[in-house]
């Protein structure tokens, strides 16, 4: 009698399910699929993290020089604490024409901090737009995240225009 033919009432049935060698298989081959794709996935989640991250820059530094050109003067983009960019950073206009833009008033948009634990380092003091959309001065940031061998690079050109790249700055 064939083993998987089982008997029920005179008639004859097929078992069905896996046997234990089919299924040791089965988990031997998912575990080595999972062993391939596992540091593949987590490369993906770091260039993810790093492209997030330097878009939430270029989108300040975009916004700070669209305001300058609608609103014909200068607008600046700046740290909100001290020099640290990672902290988070304000675009401001000189709204009020008293040569500050530390007033609440002046304060056109407020960008959170990078989140977890992004950096950003080799900005300057401030970045600013003339009515122009062209920058005073050039600068370069360097975006790192913990445990990626990865820099961006962002460059705003004296132009204005924002460049990210995978090279960091010289």
């Amino acid at each position: 009698m064939n083993r998987n033919l089982v008997s029920h009432r005179g008639r004859q049935t097929r078992q069905q399910g896996f046997s234990l060698i089919e299924l040791m298989i089965t988990i031997v081959v998912a575990a080595v699929l999972l062993a391939v794709a596992v540091p593949s996935f987590r490369s993906v989640i770091q260039n993810n993290r790093l492209a997030t991250s330097a878009n939430q820059l270029v989108t300040g530094l975009t916004v700070a020089r669209s305001e300058a050109i609608k609103r014909g003067q200068e607008v600046i983009v700046r740290p909100s604490t001290g020099n640290n960019w990672s902290a988070g950073w304000d675009v401001r206009a000189d709204l009020n024409d008293d040569g500050d833009v530390d007033d609440a008033p002046e304060l056109l948009r407020e960008f959170d901090g990078l989140e977890g634990g992004a950096s950003l380092a080799g900005g300057p003091a401030e970045v600013a737009y003339q009515p122009s959309g062209r920058v005073s001065a050039g600068a370069c940031f360097d975006l790192t995240i913990p445990d990626s061998p990865r820099v961006r690079s962002i460059d705003v050109a004296i132009t204005g225009r924002v460049d990210v790249d995978d090279i960091a700055c010289p």
